[in-house]
Parts: C-alpha cells; structure tokens; sequence
C-alpha cells in the first residue's frame, strides 16, 4: 500500500539517556544531541504497552525458538510502537530507538508474523542467541555476495531447520559468525538443499554490531522518566494548546462542549479544555456497539472528573438496520450515520439551537481527509456547530505523554493492545484485532450469528467472513489478489426487504456529501445497470462487482453513484440539494427496473431515440444514443405505484 507522509516527525532519541524526545533534538538532562528516530512513515508512533511486548516476544518465541522474544525486545525500556501501512496490521517494533523488526499480520493465511530488521538481528546476536527454528545455515563463502544485497542460493545452504514453508520469514545464519542475515524463504525445508535457484530472498545482511543497551526498569518506570525528561516540551504544548482554546471560545461567542468517544485523543482534548479553565458538558455516542469496557470506562471518568456528561443514543439497533443494509464496509459506512451521526445531531440540536462550538480531539497524523480539515471547521449538516481541535498537529506520542503526566486513567483497552478505541465491528478495524477481542468482556456472538446469516442468505463461500471481505463493497486489489489466490469468487448476491432504501445523513470524508444504501432482489441488476445510463457514463468497476456513474460535468476523482451487485448504493452529491436530487433519480431508475410495464411514455419523451421497448414489453436503453440528459425522468406508472420504503428521500 501507498506510504502516508504528514511531513518530519520530530521524534528523536537520547542514546545517552536512552529515551525518546519530542521535538526537541538536544536532550535537556546530559545535553548531548539525539539523533531522530528512523521509522516508516508516517510516523504517528506510541508507547509499547507491557501487553505488545508480550506478544512480540511470543511471537519471536515461535518464530525462531525461546529466548528470541527476550533478547530482542528486552525488559525495560521505554520501547516504540510505529503503525506503518499495509493491508492489515504492521507495527514497526523500536527498541533502543531502532526499529528491531515489524509485527504484521497475513491475510493470506490469517497469521502474525515477525520480521526481522537488521538492528534486531544485531540485538539477537549480541545476546548469543541461535535460533531453533525458521534458519537456515549458509556456507560463509556466500556471505561476501549476500552482503552486497544478493539472494540466499540453495546451493550455498549447507542446513535448514525443519518445518521451513514457501513463504516464511527466515534467519540466515553461518557456522562461524551466528545470525547475518534475515530474508522470505522460497523453498520447503525439504527443497531448500541440494537443489537449485533461490533459497532465501534475503532482506538485508549485515555483521554490524549496533545495538545499544536498554536501561533495566520496569514500564511505569521508563515512562515516567520519559515523561520527566520531556516535561518542558509537554509544558509547552499545553500551553500552545490552551491559548489555541481560549482564542477559538473567544472568536466565535458560543457555549462549549467537548465530543468524547472514550479514547486517548478525546481525553486529551478533555484535560487541554479543562485546563484552559473551562468545564463544558461531554458529549458521548453509545452507538450500541461498544466494547463494555468503553461504556464502563466513560461512566467512571465522568464520575471521578465530576463531568456533566450527556449520552446519546440511536433509534434504532445497529442490528436492526443491518438487516436492511447489509453489513458496513470500509467503503459503505451507513453505520457512522444511524448510530453516531444522527444520535450526536440529534444531541446538540437540542442542546444548542442556536450553535455550539465543540473540542474534538482530531489529529492530522490519523487520516489524510483529517489533515486537510483543518483545526477549525464548520459542520454544514448541523447549522451553527464549529468543530476545534487542539490536538490537530499533536502525535500519537504527544498525547500519551501529556495523558501519563496527568494520572487520569486512560481506556483500559489500550493496555490489552487495541491502537484505537471505536465501535467493536468497525469496517476498519483490523483482522488481527479479532484475537484481541478474546481478551476483553465483549460478547459478539450476536455480530457472528449476523454476519453468518448474511453469508447464507447471498451464496457467500465461508471465506467471505473468515478473510474479512464483508468489510468492502468495492474490493481493493490487495483482496482481488487474495480472492484468486484462495481460488474463490463471490456470487454477489441480493439482500433486502424494500426495493430502495437509503440511509440519512452525510459522510464528510474526502468523498463530499453521499447517502448509503440498498436495493434488494426484486429489482434485476441487469435492467438497473442498463438504466443508470440516464443520470451519467458508466463504468464498470473492475472486480466486476458493480458501475460507477459518473454525471455530465462531474469533476470529483470519486463517481456520483457506486452502486453493486449485491445491492449495496453509495450516492454522493457536492451539496445537499444535489445529494437529494440524485438520490431521487437513482430510486426513479429503481422502481423503472423493477416494475416496468412497456406503456411507452418514456420512449417517445427521451428526445435522441435512445430508449425502446423490447419484445418482453419492457423498456430499454441504447447507450451509444443515451445523452443522459434525463428528459425520460417524467411521470411514470412504475413509479407512480410502487410502494416506496420510509427511508427513501
């Protein structure tokens, strides 16, 4: 996947003191300079919490044999953890200031695996450690070659441990110098000697010893300490942040209040507000799909912080309407408008008729669409809200530091190894966060038998939940190419109880103005497709699994209507006038499809002979003559009397 960049990262490490420094480059204690931290970009990195070190160990454990966790990530600390993109999990693991190797997660065969970095190969053999499993044994006069960046040949590999697949992450070792080298092996254990071409696709090779000591501590230890050593930087932020409050209460004359989702950034954003010396009312979204922990922790914080706390609710279950819908995807969040975009406008009209200006903990480093929002901006759904953020130019490593100096708690889910707090199904969650779910009180057996009953319904193989394709309606090509190589392909089938049924609300994503969702199997997709051509040019996407339409004068990167094979509908529109306008037009072009009688009106009004009907008496449509110019869009029988479901605009 594409690299996110946000600009330099100003995070730098003390190897003196051996502690990392946010935006300062000289370390205020021994006053020696910090070298910046290397990392994949975009940099938003974290502290590694007691549980992620944990796991890196059990996984380097049963990677390369016991005692690899320890040696590479040791006790002490502080320890980094740096999100790097990919379709999946990959956490950058930085020990020593140094990244030591990547935690990522394999869709292909739903795994987490370990790779190895070369400062971790070095910390590895530092310590004497020789692996049990996963290596291979080089015949040193390879090494010369292997150093230059040159593959690992099976026939310079003397041994290899077993159990070695096509596809494992390997260490390289000689007899004489230990671990040199990391790479992807090419061979089974079986094949990988006394044959010929690649072995190992070597990584990186190096006999380097670069890895410094780690302070012995305990967790809580190493951050406070961190904390301390920054503490005029973390004074400094919080200072700037306060007058950015101030300025902003100030310039727009609106009462206040703080949106809290229960996570770090919002509770940041909560500590900064009141520590401009203003206490608003707290606003929280139980969407009815949160972790129990969430729900216990707001309530408790509320009631230690004495906050006046005001939750709001949806109308209706996320269960309930997905049943309508379908499941949400990455690509077709009508869930962020039934269960928290509704509940929350519906909160602050009656809260703050006359506006509101509400703190919002958002930060450019979580999204690209968050960095061109800005620190101030208006919501144009709910009249006279302004949303502010203090934190919009604060890292990840910002915000937990200003949290561990304050002592408030913090959700306990961070420590269990969730990076983000949200709603438990969230398309965007993770595949890896699955496992992770089995630590907390969260019972899903309710999301399970769902997503089970969805498959059945739609002819779906059980990779369709297993792999995690219910989360997309337009498959990224990453899952194309897991879709073939697991030698599947979806029926795309049909869903739902209504012909049309589009949710309400908006999405501000960098797609603008749309409205989510369905069609159900009594309109043919073959007739729907056909007269789409009506509202624009249609294209096909290119998994086959529906069109684009993209209208005469549209602009945008994205299409005006996303509309697929198995009933799902995204439709967008550049303000809310021509998102209801096009709305409109895609159910008209729904009850034609569905309920055609051939009477013929349409034909004789389309004004470039592009509509007929055929011998089944029903209409269709020339797409050479088609000028979508919409002329055809009159009164209709097939519309006039069908029966519309409450939902549709």
């Amino acid at each position: 996947m594409a690299i996110v960049r946000h600009g330099r990262v100003n995070i730098f490490w003390c190897d003196t003191c051996s502690v990392p420094l946010i935006r300062i480059s000289i370390c205020p204690e021994c006053g020696s300079g910090a070298r910046r931290i290397e990392h994949t970009p975009p940099g938003d990195m974290r502290p590694a919490f007691p549980h992620d070190v944990e796991g890196v160990r059990r996984m380097a454990d049963a990677q390369w044999g016991e005692g690899a966790g320890e040696a590479l990530v040791p006790s002490g600390g502080p320890h980094l953890v740096n999100p790097a993109p990919s379709p999946d999990r990959m956490d950058e693991i930085i020990v020593g200031g140094r990244p030591v190797a990547s935690a990522a997660f394999r869709l292909e065969d739903l795994k987490d695996v370990l790779i190895l970095k070369k400062e971790g190969g070095s910390r590895l053999r530092r310590a004497g450690f020789l692996p049990s499993r996963g290596f291979v044994v080089s015949d040193r006069s390879a090494l010369p070659f292997l150093l230059e960046g040159a593959s690992l040949l099976s026939p310079g590999i003397l041994s290899a441990s077993d159990g070695i697949r096509p596809g494992d992450e390997i260490i390289v070792t000689t007899e004489e110098d230990g671990i040199v080298g990391a790479g992807l092996s090419r061979k089974s254990t079986q094949e990988m000697v006394g044959t010929k071409g690649m072995g190992v696709k070597v990584r990186w090779c190096s006999l380097e010893d670069s890895a410094p000591d780690v302070p012995q501590a305990s967790w809580t230890e190493a951050w406070e300490r961190t904390v301390t050593m920054n503490e005029d930087t973390i004074s400094s932020l919080e200072a700037s942040a306060v007058d950015f409050i101030k300025e902003v209460d100030e310039g727009h004359g609106l009462p206040t209040a703080v949106s809290f989702s229960g996570g770090k950034d919002s509770l940041a954003t909560l500590l900064l507000v009141h520590a401009a010396g203003i206490r608003p009312p707290v606003l929280f979204v139980d969407t009815g799909i949160e972790f129990p922990e969430t729900l216990a922790y707001v309530t408790d914080l509320a009631r230690e912080m004495d906050l006046e706390l005001h939750t709001a609710r949806p109308t209706s279950s996320f269960f309930e309407d997905a049943r309508r819908f379908g499941p949400p995807g990455r690509d077709f969040r009508w869930c962020c408008k039934t269960c928290k975009l509704g509940p929350m406008t519906r909160l602050i009209s009656g809260m703050f008729p006359e506006g509101v200006l509400t703190f919002i903990g958002q930060r450019r480093y979580e999204s690209d669409i968050r960095e061109r929002k800005g620190a101030v901006w208006k919501n144009p759904w709910v009249p006279g809200q302004v949303g502010a953020s203090p934190i919009q130019d604060w890292t990840a490593l910002d915000v937990w530091l200003y949290i561990f100096r304050s002592s408030v708690p913090y959700n306990p889910l961070y420590g269990k190894g969730f990076a983000r707090i949200g709603c438990y199904l969230c398309p965007s969650t993770d595949l890896h966060e699955r496992d992770l779910m089995e630590g907390t009180e969260l019972d899903i057996s309710d999301w399970s038998s769902f997503l089970e009953e969805h498959r059945v319904q739609s002819g779906y193989p059980v990779e369709w939940s297993k792999y995690g394709f219910h989360r997309f309606k337009r498959l990224p090509q990453y899952m194309i190419d897991l879709e073939q190589a697991l030698g599947i392909e979806f029926g795309r089938g049909r869903i739902g109880s209504a012909s049309v049924s589009l949710v309400d609300g908006h999405n501000t994503c960098d797609s603008g103005s749309s409205r989510e969702g369905t069609i159900s199997t009594n309109v043919p997709w073959e007739a729907f497709e056909e007269l789409l051509n009506v509202l624009g040019e249609t294209i096909k996407i290119n998994d086959g699994s529906g069109v684009d339409v993209f209208p005469d004068g549209w602009e945008w990167r994205k299409s005006a209507l996303e509309a697929f094979r198995d009933g799902a509908l995204i439709v967008r529109g550049r303000d809310e006038p021509e998102l209801r306008r096009m709305s409109r037009n895609v159910v008209s072009i729904a009850m034609r499809a569905q309920g055609c009688v051939g009477c013929g009106v349409c034909v004789g009004r389309c004004p470039h002979g592009a509509l007929s009907i055929d011998g089944d008496g029903r209409v269709r449509l020339d797409r050479a003559k088609c000028r979508h110019c919409g002329s055809c869009l009159g009164p209709c029988p097939a519309e006039s009397f069908a029966m519309q479901d409450p939902h549709m605009p």
